[in-house]
């Protein structure tokens, strides 16, 4: 991998898991690399089988991923084959460098991906995240937040005005767009404010 400068690139992603732990299943990973504008240049979406067939998983987590094992198994890949298919996807997008993870709640999504299917995670991605649920407690504590949020998605979603499928949460590529749509909208907050403050700051300036 190349070390030189170059365009600053992202990969806003989400996985649907068996259950908490690493050791339950990785079920479903969508990702999407983005520029420095935050323009879309790939998208990957992987539906993921454990290589030797047996899954892991919490009642609880497939009722809440919408899963169903036999309908999930017959299009799935094989976890050696995800792993195949995720390299050659972030290599294309590696060659100036890391690429800075984007997620709510990023940090789970890493352990995942890791442990299933991509060992090599810290050789194309830069240990620095950015996590929308990190990032929604500061505002918090800003004031540009209510107290009262827990700062999960869906209480973002609900106080940013997001429109959404309801049949898409909970689902990896739904997840993603919405953690994009949260993200714009934190920025555009943040922008708003510097840009006020600035303005004030040179008005009553001598």
């Amino acid at each position: 991998m190349k070390k030189t400068s170059g365009p600053v690139k992202y990969f806003l992603f989400d996985t649907e898991t068996g259950g908490r732990t690493k050791e339950c299943c990785l079920l479903t990973l969508y990702g999407q690399i983005l520029n420095e504008n935050f323009d879309i240049l790939e998208e990957i979406d992987l539906k993921i089988k454990p290589e030797d067939g047996i899954y892991k998983f919490t009642a609880e987590a497939l009722g809440i991923n919408k899963i169903v094992v036999s309908d999930h198994d017959s299009h799935a890949v094989k976890e050696s084959e995800a792993s195949f298919l995720f390299k050659n996807f972030v290599g294309r997008h590696t060659y100036y460098g890391r690429i800075t993870p984007i997620g709510h709640n990023v940090r789970f999504d890493v352990k995942f991906a890791k442990a299933h299917i991509f060992s090599e995670w810290d050789k194309y991605f830069d240990y620095h995240q950015i996590d929308t649920a990190s990032l929604a407690k500061f505002l918090q504590q800003a004031g540009f937040l209510p107290k009262s949020l827990d700062c999960s998605l869906d209480s973002l979603i609900q106080h940013y005005g997001i429109a959404m499928n309801p049949a898409l949460r909970h689902t990896a590529k739904g997840d993603v767009e919405a953690t994009y749509a949260v993200y714009m909208k934190m920025l555009s907050a943040i922008k708003t404010f510097t840009s006020s403050t600035l303005n004030n700051s040179v008005s009553i300036s001598p």
